[in-house]
């Protein structure tokens, strides 16, 4: 029987899930939490597993996250990293299209269940390796694929044009948006500066933070891979830093720890420019962009409820990008 309530959709979803990835009947289903998909843990004769609901329906995430998940399964497989496994489906393939928990096609996604503890971010020698490991995944990205530039810009709404419809809309506070239209000015600069640093960009996690990673066994193990494409490793691995040092209020004790794991067998990052901080940007105007996206119904399946809490996430992103940019000259002195 099913641990939460089911909804017929949510019933006729799990239902499809299970014969595709060859699992068997289901047990038990449980909701998970997360903040972009929709996540349910179900268990059937043969174990216990993650299924996730990516709310992408556009051309380019279609064609990108079968690489991404091809991608991570070739490092787990080839142990470079530890994770949850990946489940292909019955052709073999790591993505499915499948109606979703509330009717909607949806991109499927399965792992097996992966149990572990929290990293702690105040522990050097988790932040060291925690740094060791994203070289290793850049490292084998490097030898995966390549390329002579990249883009940073993730958004599928011009910033500003989301910014000003969501200034428009009932779920701002009234307050004047003159700042954050400066902000993001100055934040999409930033963005094409960093976009011109020298050398290639590599096929990597993109999404490497202490909330996508489990301690097991003592071990970082690496967890959602769905953002996997080219990036250029400088920005991937201050942007990485950032984030396990504390994110927009860095700790600069972990954010050390973090590029010495990164620099042990090649210290290629001694000095900070304002540049090298164009992927934490980026991230935070994709996030508003996304988050400003699902508060005003770009995403249909989207609820009343889950429209609110996506209006104050990306209010939070905006805020977190002025401090941001404000902070980038004291940013480049943490190293």
């Amino acid at each position: 029987m099913y641990k939460v309530e089911p909804s017929e959709p949510l019933v006729q979803f799990i239902s499809s899930v299970t014969p595709i990835f060859n699992l068997g009947e289901v047990i038990s289903v449980s909701e998970m939490a997360g903040s972009a998909n929709r996540l349910w843990r179900f268990t059937t004769p043969i174990g216990t597993f993650v299924v996730k609901e990516l709310p992408y329906n556009d051309q380019e995430q279609t064609f990108a996250l079968p690489q991404a998940a091809a991608f991570e399964a070739k490092l787990l497989g080839e142990q470079h990293v530890l994770g949850p496994t990946p489940v292909p489906n019955r052709n073999g393939e790591y993505v499915s299209s499948l109606t979703g928990s509330r009717g909607e096609e949806c991109l499927v996604r399965v792992h097996h269940w992966f149990t572990g503890a929290p990293p702690d971010i105040d522990d050097q020698a988790t932040l060291g390796q925690a740094g060791r490991t994203l070289r290793t995944i850049q490292t084998a990205g490097a030898a995966w694929s390549r390329r002579s530039n990249g883009s940073l810009q993730s958004w599928h709404t011009e910033p500003n044009e989301s910014l000003e419809r969501f200034l428009a809309s009932d779920y701002w506070d009234g307050a004047s948006g003159v700042t954050f239209r400066s902000g993001i000015t100055d934040a999409l600069a930033l963005v094409r500066a960093g976009e011109l640093i020298p050398g290639d960009w590599i096929y990597t996690h993109r999404d490497h933070k202490p909330e996508n990673c489990l301690i097991q066994a003592g071990v970082v193990a690496v967890l959602d891979w769905d953002e996997c494409n080219y990036c250029h490793p400088r920005l991937e691995a201050v942007a990485a830093a950032l984030r396990w040092a504390g994110g927009d209020e860095p700790h600069l004790a972990r954010f050390n720890a973090f590029m010495s794991g990164y620099n042990d067998s090649d210290p290629t990052i001694e000095k900070l420019r304002e540049q090298d901080f164009a992927k934490w940007i980026a991230e935070l105007l994709s996030w508003f962009c996304f988050q400003a996206g699902r508060a005003l119904g770009e995403w249909p399946e989207t609820n009343e409820p889950e429209r609110i809490v996506a209006a104050t996430l990306a209010q939070d992103a905006l805020t977190t990008l002025q401090s941001s940019l404000a902070a980038l000259p004291h940013w480049t002195r943490l190293l």
